[in-house]
């Protein structure tokens, strides 16, 4: 997976820590597919003290996108918020496009053997 996450706020442990976390669980998740097919991108921002921070991620996969941007008052709850625990559908949405490939005789490139 090609992994590019931009901070314009402070990069400290802690963000990079659940950043990887969050990257590990859909790395897990996206076995599915072939790495090099596999985008995600994401920024890390300050918008102001009283709105607190946004994190926007970008996954790009062959046979699609999905996005999600969360805002919360620390930089590690936002994170937090966009793993994919918080969102239920997702761990199911790759295996199920890989597994309608397959099974309707086309094409499954994207999908790992």
């Amino acid at each position: 997976m090609n992994v590019h996450i931009s901070y314009r706020d402070r990069k400290t442990p802690d963000i990079e820590k659940d950043i990887n976390h969050l990257v590990e669980k859909l790395r897990k998740r996206l076995q599915v597919f072939r790495p090099e097919l596999v985008h995600l991108k994401g920024v890390v921002e300050q918008n102001s003290p009283r709105e607190g921070t946004t994190v926007s991620l970008n996954l790009r996969l062959p046979s699609g996108q999905m996005a999600v941007q969360k805002s919360a008052p620390t930089a590690s709850s936002a994170v937090k918020a966009t793993r994919p625990t918080a969102a239920p559908g997702l761990a199911a949405i790759p295996v199920a496009i890989c597994v309608s490939l397959r099974s309707d005789g086309t094409s499954n490139t994207g999908c790992s053997n």
